[in-house]
């Protein structure tokens, strides 16, 4: 949510929000607030600039990889032609009584 407030059913007002949430990334008088903001700016970036290789599967997703005994697995979405997006990898704990720690060693990328 880029901005905070709730309308009750939707039908509270048009553009007037009944409720607020008060550590919102946008606040009441439109200002951003810098460290919710700047985090949701960057998170939308970022799957802005992977879109091509998130959109390229449709409707068939790409498979999950068991990649630990613990329940831990990979999804990644690449494009099948070579272009300039490189692939994105999401690693999910799909062990839901288990808490893991994924630790990440990227080779140049931040």
């Amino acid at each position: 949510m880029m901005y905070g407030g709730t309308s009750y059913d939707k039908a509270a007002g048009r553009t007037h929000s009944t409720t607020y949430s008060f550590d919102p990334p946008i606040v009441e008088i439109g200002l951003p607030n810098n460290n919710h903001f700047n985090h949701l700016r960057n998170l939308l970036n970022i799957v802005n600039y992977y879109v091509p290789a998130l959109l390229s599967f449709g409707d068939h997703p790409p498979l999950l990889v068991n990649i630990t005994k613990q329940g831990v697995v990979s999804v990644t979405y690449d494009l099948p032609i070579n272009t300039s997006v490189p692939s994105v990898v999401f690693l999910i704990n799909n062990n839901g009584k288990l808490d893991q720690t994924v630790l990440r060693y990227l080779r140049g990328v931040l």
